[in-house]
């Protein structure tokens, strides 16, 4: 766009932090200078900016603490299926039997 002339070859660097078992949807844009914590989902297209607490979901632009990991899981057990031990064979045949 070069709105700013004087900054335009200026680029933006800080560190991200990404913790352990975090899920990160298709599309997510982390921004520098953010801490994730463990055990974090971030929606699909979000943008990540700041420090992401431990145990919990976020969504949005920008990203939003949706709620906790727990409480996704109460909302969607119903959902949830054991599918891990199964080839991808397998697992298309279950799936299109049970759903």
């Amino acid at each position: 766009r070069n709105l700013y002339s004087k900054y335009r070859d200026i680029e933006s660097f800080g560190r991200i932090n990404i913790g352990n078992n975090v899920f990160s949807g298709y599309g997510v844009i982390i921004m520098p200078n953010t801490w994730i914590g463990d055990n974090i989902i971030i929606g699909a297209g979000s943008i990540v900016k700041g420090k992401l607490e431990n145990n919990s979901v976020y969504a949005g632009v920008p990203t939003k603490r949706i709620c906790s990991i727990e409480e996704f899981k109460e909302r969607n057990v119903e959902n949830f299926l054991s599918t891990k031990g199964l080839n991808r064979k397998e697992k298309k045949a279950f799936l299109l039997k049970t759903l």
